[in-house]
């Protein structure tokens, strides 16, 4: 399973493993959480051609490049955790090293 990596204080690459990729990110809202004539959302009508409604969420694509790590085994986890020290785990596929400060 591929991980986007990164660590919580920046620094890059955020291990030897992770290699630098495009992944595409959808960002969405609520329709009722955003105004209509709102200029954030006129920009993305007008710039992103990924731009669209479903089921009453506003969505759009943006591409960002990212660390990633392949993992496909808890003994891989495990052995990246014993490389880099702790792991956390947000979202669905996103780990953080933790190496600094995080609230």
């Amino acid at each position: 399973m591929k991980f986007v990596i990164s660590r919580v204080s920046g620094e890059t690459p955020p291990c030897e493993d992770a290699v630098s990729e495009e992944v595409i990110h959808t960002h969405y809202q609520q329709c009722h959480k955003l105004d209509k004539q709102s200029a954030a959302l006129r920009f993305v009508k007008e710039n992103n051609p990924t731009y669209r409604i479903e089921n009453g969420v506003h969505k759009w694509d943006v591409i960002l490049i990212t660390w990633t790590i392949e993992i496909d085994t808890l003994e891989e986890l495990v052995a990246l955790q014993e490389k880099v020290g702790e792991l956390i785990f947000s979202e669905c596929n996103y780990l953080k090293i933790y190496d600094g400060y995080i609230e």
